[in-house]
């Protein structure tokens, strides 16, 4: 596994792990029903959809995000506040504190997912971080586009299906080679070859299927 993915991973959880610590005054009642929205926020709900096969009790799950958590119902539900515009980050994990999944929640994302958490993470390994928020939005909305994309998808369901109390931190180096594999994927538009005597302007990035 490379030093980058390494950090990406390092990195992964000890933000979500201050995110934590953060919103733990602010759980929210069990059964995923907020007592109260403040104003300017919405109830954001949505579903835990683990893959075939997994042994995890999604009751025993906590999504939380920058504004406070919520508990997972038996049936997958969940319900917490958030911020009305646009994906906002949301980090579910299990009773021992281990990072389960990863997504940003929206209106037309509302779920946690190996899709969304292969999402997430390939987004930090971009940088997508760092650029502007709608060039963000872009990135996003095309990482699974990358073919390679579903290896991660697959190396998560297969960290997902395993036993044990910490599933994503025990299959670190699969899950990491499919996040190396699935970088080299993508190229500055800069860099893209242009008639000569084009004017070279960055537009972003763009993602090569192949």
């Amino acid at each position: 596994m490379s030093k980058r993915v390494a950090a990406l991973l390092l990195m992964l959880g000890l933000t979500l792990n201050a995110c934590s610590h953060r919103s733990a005054s602010s759980v929210m009642p069990a059964n995923g029903s907020p007592s109260g929205v403040p104003a300017g926020l919405i109830q954001r709900t949505g579903h835990i959809v683990l893959p075939a096969g997994s042994p995890i009790d999604p009751a025993t799950l906590t999504v939380s995000n920058s504004l406070g958590s919520g508990r997972v119902s038996p049936s997958g539900g969940f319900a917490l506040n958030a911020f009305p515009d646009g994906p906002q980050y949301a980090a579910v994990r299990n009773a021992s504190g281990k990072l389960v999944m990863t997504a940003f929640l929206s209106d037309g994302e509302p779920d946690a997912s190996v899709h969304s958490t292969a999402q997430t993470m390939l987004f930090f390994a971009l940088g997508g971080f760092a650029l502007p928020s709608t060039l963000q939005l872009q990135v996003l909305a095309q990482i699974g586009t990358l073919a390679k994309e579903q290896n991660l998808e697959g190396a998560l369901s297969a960290a997902l299906v395993s036993t044990g109390s910490d599933p994503l931190g025990s299959n670190k180096p699969a899950i990491g080679a499919a996040i190396q594999a699935g970088v080299p994927g993508v190229r500055p538009a800069s860099a893209q070859r242009r008639p000569a005597g084009a004017r070279r302007v960055p537009k972003g990035l763009t993602f090569d299927p192949s």
